[in-house]
């Protein structure tokens, strides 16, 4: 009844199932009297490696003198050595304690994490073994990932002359289990904050020469990515969804609350991937660039309106696949839109709008620059 049981029993469960109930207990466990807090606590207090701590004259040591009891004299407390394999135990608890939505929670273990394993290195390298090699496809959760590596970054940090074997080690352990395997769920291309973690660690490694220059570049954006493949319909997801009563996690209503701007899905990770739409039709070829655009100007004058068919420049109609995209028809694409947009959106396809003005001005007005609002 130790770590690695407790690893056996969360690494067998999915990741749904893990937050409905390892999620749930642990969420607020480091704020109350708990093993969990204990650990926490032992862990932020684990002392330093000998070769970390200050110089004798840097900074009086202190030593922890215990309160006696029943008369008998207090003893110094000093730190006495940790077995490897209870450390390793202990991080193990830790690590999944990166796994709750608690972001409080998950910033204490990463810290923890880090005082714990500066002085067993070779630990950390079989604990990202472990959750980045052998039991990735379990594991499957980018919170782990994320702080695991963030976590072996800072022991490397803090102890500055890193053993050039372990950093070789670790370097490769990364390089081919977050970049090499496109479908690994540690992948780099799925969780910006793992590759902003590991190409740290593969700098560190490739600036003390321990990998080659081509290995690093590995590391370098553009990485390789799964392909995304087709979305459901609407058919196929009220099929698998459908309506009425269903156990819960399978009904329609969750999928739908799930994309509404109160679902976390939704906020995280659709809205940042389709924000932002560009107006110009699919079919149109890409737009020069913003820089060129200068010389498209509208025709402001005192009978046109930002808005007005005749301050649309024929160029904008080459963009749009329209002869006339300002003119009030309905096959107007800008004015179906219901936007007066700035002209330098309309022939660089910025995606960027104002909202219809109100009234025109009857004096001229110079071409819009700049962000709107900006």
């Amino acid at each position: 009844m130790n770590a690695d049981r407790l690893h056996g029993v969360l690494v067998r469960q999915n990741r749904p199932g893990r937050d409905t109930s390892w999620g749930r207990q642990i969420y607020y466990m480091h704020t109350e009297p708990t093993a969990l807090h204990r650990l926490l606590r032992w862990a932020e207090q684990f002392p330093l490696p000998a070769d970390l701590r200050l110089g004798e004259g840097s900074m009086p040591r202190r030593t922890l003198r215990p309160r006696p009891r029943s008369g008998v004299p207090a003893r110094e407390n000093t730190p006495r050595p940790v077995d490897a394999d209870v450390v390793r135990l202990s991080a193990t608890t830790l690590i999944w304690t990166l796994t709750s939505p608690n972001r409080f929670l998950r910033d204490r273990a990463t810290k923890a994490l880090v005082q714990l394993l500066l002085g067993y290195p070779d630990t950390l390298l079989d604990l990202l073994d472990r959750f980045l090699r052998q039991d990735v496809a379990q594991v499957n959760d980018p919170y782990l990932f994320e702080r695991l590596i963030l976590a072996a970054y800072g022991v490397l940090a803090r102890i500055g002359d890193v053993s050039p074997q372990l950093l070789r080690q670790l370097a490769e352990l990364l390089l081919e289990h977050v970049y090499a395997d496109s479908d690994s769920p540690a992948h780099a291309s799925r969780n910006a904050l793992v590759c902003d973690a590991a190409t740290r660690i593969i700098t560190m490694a490739a600036d003390a020469g321990v990998i080659t220059a081509d290995q690093a570049a590995a590391a370098a954006h553009p990485h390789a990515c799964p392909p995304v493949g087709q979305a459901p319909t609407e058919e196929q997801i009220k099929e698998r969804y459908p309506r009425g009563r269903q156990p819960a996690g399978q009904s329609w209503g969750t999928v739908l609350s799930s994309l509404s701007h109160f679902g976390d899905f939704a906020r995280y990770r659709v809205q940042p991937a389709v924000d932002r739409f560009s107006m110009l039709p699919r079919s149109t070829p890409r737009p020069a660039p913003s820089g060129n655009v200068a010389t498209i100007r509208p025709v402001y004058g005192p009978n046109t309106s930002p808005r007005s068919p005749r301050a649309c420049p024929k160029q904008c109609g080459q963009h749009w696949g329209h002869p006339k995209p300002c003119s009030p028809s309905s096959s107007s694409p800008l004015w179906r839109a219901g936007f007066s947009m700035t002209f330098s959106t309309h022939c660089s396809g910025n995606a960027s709008y104002r909202p219809p003005r109100t009234s025109s001005s009857s004096t001229p007005q110079s071409m819009p620059t700049g962000r709107p609002g900006g």
